[in-house]
């Protein structure tokens, strides 16, 4: 017989989705200024592919305020994308099997079913220490569309700073970083950063999205503050001026 019990409402994790529609609309916002600066074009509806560069290069703009989403997709896409037998879809599987229930059921947990769900984040947990995994990850995840550039614009007015995403990823991969996951099955890796914090801290969350038409969908973000004065403290970056 299943053990269920009353879950947790989840409001103290990730940005809700109605925060995260926000987010997009403000960045979509951001990149057309982004994109006059520069003389290029947006491209509209394609994914996480923001700017056209005059120069042909593809640059994706972040601006967020808190966190960055930077990747939300579904089960099924994961699936489709890494195969049934990844550690990542694993982790979307199982965690959907939870998620659904939860949903459909007022709340409540099956408990037998968060363990395997558990079981499946630590095994994702380990196989992230690898660091050529972690880079599979972050190249996919920052670079679904292709894109050659990071750029961080917070305001319309502010100056915007552009960083190639080979340096991004290269960074953090060579970061002496740590994994681990937490009760509600969240996967984290952890790591001091240079020029910031001796002490270490989050770089980077993996959750499963739980709301109505979500269920299932993998979310790939960080504290964005954090990952904007990482960026601008220990990489080679281009100004662009208002």
């Amino acid at each position: 017989m299943n053990n269920i019990i009353q879950g947790y409402d989840g409001s103290r994790h990730a940005s809700s989705s109605e925060l995260a529609s926000t987010n997009k609309k403000r960045g979509h916002s951001l990149e057309k200024i982004y994109a006059s600066r520069v003389k290029g074009h947006t491209i509209d509806g394609v994914g996480k592919t923001d700017v056209v560069e005059a120069n042909g290069e593809r640059s994706s703009c972040k601006g967020a305020k808190k966190h960055i989403q930077i990747l939300l997709q579904s089960k099924d896409n994961t699936i489709d994308f890494f195969g049934k037998e990844h550690p990542i879809s694993k982790f979307v599987i199982y965690g959907y099997k939870v998620k659904k229930y939860k949903i459909e059921n007022n709340n409540k947990v099956n408990v037998s079913d968060k363990k395997n769900w558990k079981l499946k984040a630590d095994e994702l947990a380990v196989w992230l220490k690898n660091k050529n995994n972690f880079k599979e990850v972050l190249e996919y995840i920052f670079s679904n569309n292709s894109i050659d550039n990071i750029v961080i614009l917070e305001e319309a007015d502010d100056d915007a700073y552009k960083f190639k995403l080979l340096d991004v990823v290269n960074f953090y991969i060579n970061l002496n970083y740590e994994t681990y996951t937490t009760p509600g099955c969240k996967v984290v890796i952890k790591s001091a950063i240079p020029m910031f914090s001796d002490k270490p801290l989050v770089i980077f969350n993996l959750e499963l999205r739980g709301s109505v038409g979500k269920v299932g969908s993998i979310n790939y973000w960080n504290d964005s503050q954090r990952f904007y004065k990482t960026l601008k403290l220990n990489l080679k970056h281009k100004i662009i001026r208002p």
